[in-house]
């Protein structure tokens, strides 16, 4: 199939080589600690639809983020369970909730309105901050090594990682009321813009409030 798709696009005049296929690795879903099993000979499998529904709320932004997060050359076990769990176990929730606390931060602040020239690691010192800091700075770069080796799976350890290092900044700093609070929520709010464009590539949505 994907030879005839190139051939195709080499008769209207597109170079077979813009073409790069990426083949993924069989799904094993698991449940209650068991596989479900599958296959082509005894015609028992699993529709997409099915999946979505056995997923119920959300369901779109998990099946997403759990077919994202492996390498394609990796097997994947896809725990429904796992992908059904409402708490920090399970990665979705984790990361959209990391985002509602980001937005629940900016709303509560009276100050709107935040500026620094700066560079965004050198203004901030505490641990926290700092970890912060340079987990945002390193999105750019993040972006550039995907778009070159097609390794989506590192946009879903990013996004992971950003809601870990917002998880410690928010159990150590105080921002609303703080003597730096303007440049703190200025970090939040670069953390918060951050992340929601990291979840935006991944087509998983960004809510506000859960």
């Amino acid at each position: 199939e994907a030879l005839q798709v190139k051939k195709g696009l080499s008769s209207i005049g597109i170079l077979e080589n813009k073409l790069e296929i990426i083949l993924i690795q069989l799904v094993r879903l698991i449940h209650g600690g068991k596989e479900i099993r599958m296959g082509k000979r005894t015609g028992i499998y699993v529709t997409m639809d099915e999946l979505l529904e056995m997923l119920g709320e959300n369901s779109v932004d998990i099946a997403r983020w759990f077919f994202l997060e492996r390498s394609p050359n990796t097997h994947m076990d896809f725990d429904l369970d796992l992908a059904k769990e409402k708490s920090d176990k399970n990665p979705v929730y984790y990361v959209q909730y990391a985002h509602t606390r980001m937005a629940s931060i900016l709303a509560k602040s009276k100050k709107l309105s935040f500026h620094l020239e700066a560079e965004l690691p050198s203004k901030f010192w505490q641990p926290a901050e700092r970890s912060l800091a340079l987990k945002i700075s390193r999105f750019p770069g993040v972006i550039s090594d995907i778009s070159i080796d097609y390794q989506v799976h590192h946009l879903t350890t990013y996004a992971y990682e950003l809601a870990q290092a917002f998880s410690a900044f928010y159990r150590d700093v105080k921002v609303i009321g703080s003597e730096r609070e303007e440049e703190l929520l200025y970090l939040v709010s670069k953390a918060k813009e951050t992340l929601a464009e990291t979840l935006k590539l991944l087509g998983i949505s960004q809510p506000e409030k859960m």
